[in-house]
C-alpha cells in the first residue's frame, strides 16, 4: 500500500508472508518454515525514476525438523526467530509503455531481535533463548502494470534477500557465531494508492 503526500513525499507498506522447506546442511536436518516480512517506509522522490526510501523492518520466522539425516547428539527440533529494526535503499521505475514499468529496488536492513531453539537429546527437551543482530539486504525486480479505474498497479517479479545473524556471546558457545541466510522467489503484489 502507498499513501502520497504530495508529489515528492509518499509512505509505503509492504507484507510479505511465504512457507518454504529447507535443509541446514551441516546435519542435514530437513525444516518446515513460515514467514513474515514487514517494511514501512518514506520514500522521497529524486527524480522521474529514482526515490529513495528509509524505514522499519519486522522479520519472523519459524523452522519444524521434519526428518533429520544425521542424528548427533543434541538435534534442533524447532525455532523461532523474530527481530525489528531499520532500513533504507533505493528503488529505480522505468517505464515500458503507457501502463508497463519495470520496477528494481536495492535495501539495506539492520536489525535487533531473539531467537528461542528448542532441543532434544533424545531422552530430554529443553529451551535456549538468544538476543542477535540480522544485517544484510534486499533486491527486487519486477514487471507492473497500472490499473487505472482501479488505482491499483499489479507486480510480479524476483526477490533476493541475504543476511547474517550474529549471535550473543553465550549462544555461540553452542551454535555458530554467525549464520548465513539467503531467500530467493517470486513476488506478486498488488499496490492501492491514493491521495490524502
Amino acid at each position: 500500500m502507498s499513501v502520497k503526500f504530495n508529489e515528492d513525499f509518499n509512505l509505503t507498506f509492504v507484507y510479505l508472508y511465504g512457507k518454504s522447506n529447507y535443509t541446514e546442511k551441516h546435519n542435514a536436518y530437513n525444516f518446515k518454515s513460515k514467514r513474515n516480512d514487514v517494511d514501512l517506509a518514506l520514500n522521497y522522490k529524486l527524480n522521474n525514476y529514482f526515490k529513495i526510501f528509509a524505514g522499519i523492518k519486522y522479520l519472523s520466522f519459524d523452522s519444524m525438523r521434519v526428518t533429520c539425516g544425521t542424528i548427533p547428539n543434541i538435534a534442533i527440533n524447532q525455532g523461532d526467530h523474530k527481530g525489528f529494526g531499520p532500513g533504507g535503499g533505493l528503488s529505480f521505475t522505468f517505464p515500458i509503455l503507457e501502463d508497463l514499468f519495470l520496477i528494481a529496488t536495492v535495501s539495506g536492513l539492520y536489525l535487533i531481535g531473539n531467537e528461542t531453539i528448542e532441543e532434544t537429546d533424545g531422552t530430554n527437551t529443553w529451551r535456549i533463548k538468544a538476543d542477535y543482530n540480522d544485517y544484510g539486504w534486499n533486491g527486487t525486480i519486477s514487471i507492473a502494470y497500472y490499473i487505472a479505474p482501479a488505482s491499483t498497479v499489479i507486480s510480479l517479479g524476483a526477490r533476493h534477500q541475504e543476511f547474517r545473524t550474529k549471535y550473543d556471546t553465550g549462544y555461540n558457545d553452542l551454535f555458530y557465531a554467525t549464520v548465513r541466510q539467503t531467500i530467493t522467489g517470486i513476488t506478486l503484489t498488488a499496490t492501492y494508492t491514493f491521495s490524502m
